[in-house]
């Protein structure tokens, strides 16, 4: 997730640590592999912006919990196989509102369209192609390769006889969309769904349309280099569904206080908030003497009866005060 960089891990509240977000030009993720790494996830963050995978990577860096641990991994995984599915959930709803266009403009001068038409069968055939790819890299167990081979056939059925078949695309969109939903993955596909296609910008249109398709191409080559990293996850858990399982969604529990966690530009202050609030802002502080602390604090705490406990404004951090690095 950091992109094989080395970073000194020491001080936990550097920029290495502060949320990121893709760098983005037109709309489109510079690095391709960052349509996976910056995956966005179903939850909003209190600045309106939608918590991502790296978010969930920034918790999950000295979390050694292994119910999140678990629906991390899941998360990952599933963050693998978005980008293809975006881009079968755009080629099927592109190809319904543009065939709907053509239908009602065949007799305009617009030459391209008879164009258009014809290659948008040739493009269902390189999504497929796609698609076969992202399965011989085998990542996955025989649930998830199925669950897009079967894709890939809904794909090749979306024209029949030179007409869109209006219930393949409702099968694709639906199955896409339970995909992102169970796995907690955001299923919007891009500025194209927000667009009406006419006359005057149908070319503009299906050229991105295009561009984006060969994008995910090199997206598939860029994710063949993180291979082994996630074979390893799959061969180690032995992972044969397509969705989170019960066990995995304390990943996201309780949510309210998740989600702001998680979308926190600091996300590790609670180790700086133990005893004073404003503590947070205390660079001074070295990472030494608020481990001891912490450990100081967690046995005043043990002694403590139930009673007093709730007496408590800033209760101990639930995560990282037995394993936070210290050197």
């Amino acid at each position: 997730m950091m992109g094989h960089q080395i970073f000194d891990e020491r001080n936990l509240t550097s920029d290495i640590q502060c949320r990121k977000l893709p760098e983005v030009k037109e709309h489109r993720a510079l690095n391709v592999i960052d349509y996976f790494k910056f995956a966005p996830l179903q939850y909003k963050c209190p600045d309106n912006s939608y918590l991502t995978l790296f978010d969930v990577f920034r918790f999950m860096k000295y979390n050694f919990d292994s119910k999140q641990l678990q629906g991390y991994q899941e998360l990952v995984l599933a963050s693998t196989i978005r980008p293809i599915l975006i881009l079968v959930r755009m080629y099927a709803s592109f190809s319904k509102i543009f065939i709907h266009f053509y239908d009602c403009n065949k007799n305009n001068t617009n030459k391209n369209l008879n164009e258009i038409r014809n290659n948008m069968s040739e493009i269902g055939t390189m999504i497929i192609k796609q698609i076969e790819y992202f399965n011989n890299l085998n990542l996955f167990q025989k649930r998830p390769k199925t669950y897009l081979d079967n894709l890939s056939i809904d794909i090749c059925n979306v024209f029949i006889e030179n007409k869109i078949s209006c219930n393949t695309v409702h099968s694709i969109m639906s199955s896409t969309n339970a995909f992102l939903k169970k796995n907690k993955l955001n299923n919007y596909f891009g500025i194209i769904s927000d667009i009406t296609i006419k006359c005057d910008n149908v070319d503009q249109i299906y050229n991105e349309f295009v561009q984006l398709v060969n994008i995910k191409s090199t997206y598939l080559i860029e994710l063949e280099k993180y291979k082994e990293t996630i074979y390893t996850v799959n061969k180690t858990r032995k992972i044969n569904f397509l969705y989170f399982v019960a066990i995995c969604k304390d990943l996201f529990n309780p949510i309210p206080t998740m989600i702001n966690r998680l979308c926190s530009q600091n996300i590790y202050t609670e180790i700086y908030n133990i005893e004073d609030s404003e503590s947070v802002d205390d660079k001074k502080t070295t990472i030494n003497t608020l481990y001891h602390d912490n450990v100081n604090n967690t046995k005043q705490t043990n002694n403590q009866n139930a009673t007093d406990s709730t007496k408590n404004k800033n209760p101990l951090p639930s995560y990282m005060i037995d394993y936070i690095l210290f050197i």
